[in-house]
């Protein structure tokens, strides 16, 4: 075994340890570290940033995928699909919304965890585009009807 395949080795074996200790290292020494993420960020603002925009771009492409694979970014009522981010997704009945959908995917990348988490909220709900969203609501107050 060479010492690189035994580095690794080593490692895995005591992983807990090397990450308590560094959780420890990091509570102890947070203001320096903050510090130097602070001058790296000045010193690289414009590629930070530009990378930040990639990141939320591809993040949003992948969501955006991934819903409309489900079949999920035409609106219900008038059939509108031109622009995803038009689409809402409302909950047809208040009292069983577990949490907002768009908590769930919104600037989050897609992971299997949250895609299902997605998946059963998205159970409860219809797409609607945003002006078939606003007169359900408007109908359920002129009608007496809580709408969420």
């Amino acid at each position: 075994m060479d010492n690189m395949e035994y580095g690794k080795k080593y490692y895995l074996e005591h992983k807990d340890y090397y990450n308590q200790y560094g959780k420890k290292y990091y509570q102890e020494h947070k203001d320096y570290f903050k510090a130097q993420h602070d001058i790296y960020y000045q010193k690289n603002k414009e590629s930070v940033l530009r990378r930040g925009n990639q990141y939320n771009r591809k993040v949003k492409e992948d969501w955006e995928e991934y819903i409309k694979s489900l079949g999920l970014g035409i609106c219900r009522c008038c059939g509108y699909d031109k622009y995803f981010e038009v689409i809402d997704f409302h909950h047809e009945n208040p009292s069983e919304k577990d949490v907002d959908i768009s908590r769930i995917y919104h600037g989050k990348s897609l992971t299997e965890q949250r895609k299902e988490l997605f998946r059963k909220e998205i159970e409860k709900c219809i797409p609607l585009c945003c002006r078939c969203h606003r007169e359900i609501h408007i109908e359920g107050r002129k009608n007496g009807t809580k709408l969420v």
